[in-house]
């Protein structure tokens, strides 16, 4: 995980983008320790691969089917 992301969290939290984006959540809930089981980086960064995946996937899918 970057750690210039992780410092810089703080001080965006309340400044102009107004309020927590996914990673800040995961990045709290790692840090409160607010699950039943340990959250490390890596598990945060494969949710967001899957994400991303997920959605080219999907859009990728969807235009091979419209095409054929």
């Amino acid at each position: 995980m970057n750690i210039l992301r992780i410092e810089q969290r703080g001080s965006r939290l309340n400044g102009a983008y107004g309020g927590e984006d996914l990673v800040d959540v995961f990045l709290r809930i790692k840090e409160n320790d607010q699950l039943q089981f340990p959250i490390t980086n890596d598990h945060i960064k494969a949710v967001i691969l899957d994400m991303f995946t997920a959605g080219t996937e999907t859009s990728s899918t969807t235009i091979i089917w419209a095409l054929s």
